[in-house]
């Protein structure tokens, strides 16, 4: 197929040959498309849109002499982030999940279920807005770079799309057009508003944030953490998880934040890494009340039995005078203390929780006593 010059002069290279190159994979002829489809089109305009807006616009706006405004996430950024994702992830060899196996795979790992709402949902468990668990994406008038879960059968984090996509290499009209950009800010009415912070000034100084890295690699490892991220949550890929645990948090909090315990290598790493009380039950996602230091939970008592499983295997046929006699005992023991004093808890629950953890100790306890003196004295 042959490169049609105007395509090459609007679009720069196509979403086709984008996706060869940001693999680093290229093809054998060219893939630019004669005319271009809907989908690069978008990805033109939001990429026009944000490159127009500066790069610190995901900053929360000021109330006096501010610098930046927000950027809106809104849904056509999302439908174009998503398409272009899925695109990727499809040249690297990611088999996407029928929309039945993709729901049951996100109420494993997240307690949600993606086949509610929109197309697009964020999740953050500390979201104030409706104290919800799963918010439509549409409700939120403000940026916000968290999780999502697609209902194309994806998840990821957002990136602005200069941090996907070398613009300067794949869309050079756009760099020009950048240059030519006042750095004063003004409104629909010419009223100044700020000052434009350029993308091509990110880019020129991605290397003293990046330790010394090219935009290219700082790319490359963005669409590293999705294609990880989707390959081990879609296909139980073990080989990415140490490097999901040491690039990302998500590991770390699929356990104690979003109540998943399928995973006994996630598990003996967490309980090898100490975060023993973290793994013990679970009652579902934690909301932050009015942005306030209190936090109200949607679920209900969930005890990890797995976890005391893989306990019961590391202490077979052991037996300890005191709990502080082994970190696991120890921690348990702390917990039962701290139940009482537990608010998300209700009180059958405390009751059931508190009776289950004891019962558990008293098999490596050299007296079944030594668990009641876990409990704290009444106030």
């Amino acid at each position: 197929m042959g490169i049609v010059f105007v395509v090459i002069v609007f679009f720069g290279l196509g979403l086709p040959n984008i996706l060869y190159a940001q693999n680093l994979v290229l093809p054998t002829t060219p893939q630019t498309p004669t005319h271009p489809s809907f989908m690069e089109k978008q990805l033109y305009s939001v990429l026009k849109k944000e490159i127009e807006s500066g790069y610190a616009l995901d900053k929360m706006p000021c109330p006096d002499n501010c610098t930046v405004v927000p950027l809106d996430i809104d849904k056509s950024y999302m439908n174009v982030e998503i398409t272009f994702l899925k695109q990727y992830l499809k040249k690297r060899g990611i088999s996407f999940l029928p929309p039945s196996a993709f729901t049951a795979k996100m109420k494993a790992y997240f307690h949600v279920d993606p086949s509610r709402g929109s197309r697009m949902l964020y999740f953050d468990c500390e979201e104030a807005k409706g104290l919800k668990d799963l918010v439509a994406f549409s409700d939120f008038a403000r940026p916000v770079f968290g999780l999502y879960i697609s209902k194309e059968g994806l998840v990821t984090y957002v990136y602005r799309l200069p941090y996907l996509i070398n613009y300067q290499t794949h869309y050079p009209k756009l760099y020009h057009l950048e240059k030519e950009l006042s750095r004063t800010m003004y409104d629909e009415h010419h009223v100044a508003i700020g000052s434009r912070e350029f993308w091509y000034e990110a880019y020129q100084d991605i290397h003293g944030y990046r330790e010394n890295q090219s935009i290219d690699q700082v790319i490359q490892a963005n669409l590293d953490t999705v294609f990880k991220l989707n390959k081990y949550l879609l296909d139980g890929d073990q080989t990415q998880f140490e490097w999901l645990y040491k690039h990302t948090t998500i590991l770390q909090d699929l356990m104690p934040v979003y109540g998943y315990a399928g995973d006994e290598n996630l598990i003996k790493h967490l309980l090898k890494k100490g975060h023993i009380r973290d793994l013990l039950w679970y009652k579902g996602c934690k909301h932050r009340v009015d942005l306030g230091e209190d936090y109200t939970y949607n679920g209900t008592l969930e005890i990890h039995t797995k976890v005391f499983n893989i306990i019961a295997e590391k202490l077979k046929n052991k037996t300890f005078k005191q709990p502080k006699d082994t970190p696991y005992l120890e921690a348990i023991c702390e917990e039962i203390g701290d139940i009482q004093e537990e608010r998300k808890l209700t009180t059958d629950e405390k009751v059931h929780l508190r009776k289950y953890l004891q019962n558990f100790m008293h098999h490596y306890l050299d007296d079944n006593q030594t668990a009641m003196t876990c409990m704290k004295p009444s106030r």
